[in-house]
C-alpha cells in the first residue's frame, strides 16, 4: 500500500545540479556501504551530467527535505534504428537504472519514474522502448505496457580478451 506523505512532490528530469546525488545514489545501490573513489565519482558524476542531451536523458524524485536531494532516479538511453521505409528517422529507447532510495519501495516512485520516462520520450518521438527487468520489477513494467521478447539474445565478453 502507497503511503502518500513518503513519496516527492513531484517528479522533474534531472539537471546538472542533480549530477552528484545520483552518483551517490547510484553507488548506494551497487555497492552497499563501499564509497566510490574519488576517479569513480568523477567518471559517473561526468556521464550522469549528460542529463539533457539528445543521447539520454534522466529523471528523478527530488527529496521534499533538503538532507538527502533525491530519492530516486531512472534514465533512458535513446539510440537511431536503421531506417524503415516509410519512417526514415526511427528511434529507440531503452530504460537504464530505475532506482530510489530502499525506504521508498512500494510507494509507487518506481511506477511514476517509468511513467515520465516514458512520457518524456514519446514527446521527443520514441514509439519503441526495451528495458531489461528484474523479476521484482517485472510487474511494474508489464502494468507499462512492456511485453516480454522471446528474440532478445545478449553476448557478453570480457573485454581485451579474444
Amino acid at each position: 500500500m502507497s503511503d502518500e506523505s513518503s513519496r516527492p512532490a513531484r517528479l522533474r528530469l534531472a539537471s546538472f545540479s542533480d549530477a552528484e546525488s545520483l552518483t551517490d545514489m547510484r553507488f548506494e545501490w551497487d555497492q552497499p556501504g563501499i564509497s566510490p573513489t574519488e576517479e569513480e565519482r568523477t567518471s559517473f558524476t561526468g556521464s550522469s551530467r549528460d542529463g539533457g542531451s539528445r543521447r539520454s536523458f534522466g529523471v528523478c524524485a527530488p527529496s521534499p527535505r533538503s538532507t538527502v536531494s533525491s530519492l530516486g532516479g531512472a534514465w533512458l538511453l535513446l539510440h537511431e534504428r536503421v531506417p524503415n521505409p516509410p519512417r526514415f528517422g526511427r528511434a529507440g529507447g531503452d530504460i537504464q537504472s530505475v532506482y530510489f532510495r530502499p525506504k521508498y519501495r512500494r510507494t509507487g516512485i518506481g511506477r511514476d519514474l517509468v511513467r515520465l520516462l516514458l512520457a518524456e520520450g514519446e514527446r521527443r518521438g520514441i514509439s519503441r522502448f526495451t528495458v531489461d527487468s528484474n523479476d521484482h520489477a517485472l510487474r511494474l513494467y508489464q502494468g507499462e505496457g512492456f511485453v516480454r521478447s522471446h528474440l532478445r539474445l545478449e553476448r557478453t565478453r570480457t573485454l581485451g580478451t579474444s
